[in-house]
């Protein structure tokens, strides 16, 4: 295996991510819910094996041998499986865009694969902001906190805001400043659909990353005598011998038993070194998930154990979600933090648009003008000077965002909600690209999986469907 992919539990490629610890892929989209694609087990595998050795011709012994070792298969399955993969990708043999095919010689993986590493911040989340700008309270308050635990004094942090705010950005900066100490990160996440149907997803995620991570084995082993209720779910880190016997001496246990090992398990975790838990988009998490929440609140004693949460405050209100009525009730008792994030101000924006230099009088009109449409999201804001910028109206430099354009000009140009930005590059889109768009948001990602049948229309009608106060309306 290529060594820059070892020890890892993602892959990602053009659209693509390949979960390593739950192997399974996933369909990813800047509008749509990602969407769960589980393959065949063989499938998955040549799939893999061409993911961890991309640009590189793979011949067809190569990979029988990496996938079905010591078994004499005939060069012809792998036609069936990488025709499957084709079909899961939705890519083509004629004009390849993932899988390239060598007649008589083999297969090539060719699009640009990212590998992140797990058990550290680095692997859950992949990309810091480009610059963090605003948030210095609640980045100071997340330090804070972390120093509390690191002394001893477990500490429990939610998260919350809109979609975009800079939820992620902030835990981003937090892990990066919070990484020079000897804490170990275990993180996970959930996904809409299918992370709120399978119990314990993201903490199953979480594990994942830790046991793929460096040290994993000591994870690992630790799993298996502590938490072996958890052990028997992770195939993919624990071998399958081991998780027969697990399961012969768990089978019939209940779930008391699984929230009893899986504190012991983060106790024992945290003796070693102190351990920053991370779950991210809890609005989407299953309630066993939560109810392990509640059972973390409740260890007594010293503990080196730092909880964040994080979770779209919009989201879990209009579900009434648990895991806002449980960040309500501990703030209440004392027995948690919860950052509420706000929108950016106008200074911070124009900050953000200048790299942190001092802005010129014409800068300054576009940073108001930017702040005016974008409400104060992060998200919205970048959405919106990627439009700009594809219509040369602003130009990107090492010092920052300028206006190439009159003041006039960017005010005709500027979108007046998101949707008019989602739905102008929509329009860019070739025919293809938006016809797979429209089929998508009305019958909903498909590969299997519980990806759910969730798209984005554009409507300005704010009276039908979930709208989040700019235009785009949840189609369900």
């Amino acid at each position: 295996m290529n060594s820059d992919f070892r020890a890892r539990t993602s892959l990602q490629f053009s659209g693509f991510r390949l979960d390593l610890s739950n192997q399974c892929l996933w369909r990813l989209s800047p509008t749509l819910s990602a969407t769960r694609i589980d393959l065949p087990p063989k499938t998955f595998a040549v799939l893999r094996h061409l993911v961890e050795h991309p640009h590189r011709l793979m011949s067809s012994e190569a990979l029988l041998e990496a996938v079905w070792p010591g078994v004499h298969v005939q060069p012809e399955v792998l036609k069936g499986h990488v025709a499957a993969i084709r079909r899961a990708l939705g890519d083509s043999a004629e004009r390849p865009r993932y899988v390239e095919t060598h007649r008589g010689r083999g297969y090539r993986f060719i699009a640009s694969v990212d590998a992140f590493a797990a058990g550290g911040h680095s692997g859950f989340f992949a990309r810091r902001a480009e610059r963090f700008v605003g948030r210095a309270p609640e980045l100071g308050a997340l330090l804070a906190a972390h120093q509390r635990a690191q002394a001893g004094t477990r500490q429990i942090v939610f998260i919350t805001g809109e979609a975009g705010i800079g939820k992620t950005a902030l835990v981003d900066e937090f892990l990066a400043r919070a990484s020079h100490g000897d804490a170990r990160v275990l993180g996970g996440g959930c996904v809409e659909g299918y992370g709120g149907t399978e119990p314990y997803y993201p903490v199953l995620d979480a594990l994942g990353r830790l046991c793929g991570g460096a040290g994993g084995k000591e994870v690992s082993e630790a799993l298996v005598s502590i938490a072996p209720t958890w052990a028997v779910l992770m195939p993919a880190h624990v071998p399958a011998g081991i998780r027969v016997s697990l399961l012969a001496q768990t089978i019939g246990t209940g779930r008391k038993r699984m929230m009893r090992e899986i504190c012991d398990l983060l106790e024992a975790l945290a003796i070693e070194r102190p351990l920053l838990f991370v779950l991210d988009d809890l609005h989407w998490a299953d309630y066993s998930t939560i109810d392990m929440l509640c059972a973390i609140a409740r260890l007594k004693g010293s503990l080196r154990l730092m909880l964040v949460a994080i979770y779209r405050s919009e989201d879990a209100a209009s579900v009434q979600h648990p895991v806002m009525k449980l960040s309500h009730m501990l703030s209440l008792r004392g027995s948690c933090q919860v950052i509420a994030l706000a929108p950016l101000k106008p200074d911070s924006i124009g900050t953000w648009l200048a790299h942190g230099a001092s802005l010129h009088p014409l800068d300054e009109e576009l940073a108001h003008l930017v702040a005016e449409r974008c409400g104060g999201n992060p998200l919205f804001m970048q959405a919106i000077l990627d439009d700009l910028h594809e219509q040369a109206l602003v130009d990107k430099t090492p010092d920052g965002w300028h206006q190439t354009a009159t003041a006039a000009q960017l005010r005709r140009a500027l979108p007046r909600t998101i949707a008019q930005v989602i739905e102008t590059r929509i329009q860019r889109l070739t025919p293809e690209a938006q016809r797979a768009l429209e089929a998508a948001s009305v019958a909903g990602g498909g590969g299997g999986g519980g990806g759910g049948g969730v798209g984005v229309s554009v409507s300005d009608d704010r009276r039908s469907g979930r709208d989040d106060g700019r235009g785009v309306r949840r189609s369900v």
